[in-house]
């Protein structure tokens, strides 16, 4: 109390209630800041999910139309082939690999053409 000279009790009971207006005040702002953060969030969210069904509705008929288009235009629908038992992956032998050259592998894809003993041929080696 020497070097600012402060005095507490003699602020009065006005000095009192300013001194604890202050804290009162930003207890209810911030408590008014949440529940108008919460409208807005609550706002958001549902443009949100507006969007999103907008954006799913948008790509199913898209999806829709590309495949009446690819039906129309020309043709077959490819259908999905099972190969192996379900969860098991397909197995190779060494001679169906063997059989396999480098300019006629599946479906346009090169594949090495293998000698016995599983060596590769050519230059895939």
């Amino acid at each position: 109390d020497q070097i600012l000279q402060l005095r507490g009790v003699a602020i009065g009971i006005t000095g009192w209630l300013l001194a604890l207006i202050g804290p009162v005040g930003t207890l209810v702002l911030c408590e008014a800041a949440k529940l108008i953060t919460a409208f807005q969030v609550q706002n958001y969210q549902a443009d949100l999910a507006k969007r999103h069904d907008a954006e799913d509705k948008r790509l199913a008929e898209a999806a829709r139309r590309h495949q009446e288009s690819s039906r129309g235009a020309g043709g077959s629908e490819k259908k999905a082939v099972a190969v192996g038992a379900p969860g098991k992956p397909p197995s190779f032998s060494k001679t169906a690999a063997a059989k396999c050259t480098p300019t006629g592998g599946f479906d346009g894809a090169v594949v090495p053409e293998v000698e016995e003993g599983g060596k590769v041929k050519g230059k895939f080696a």
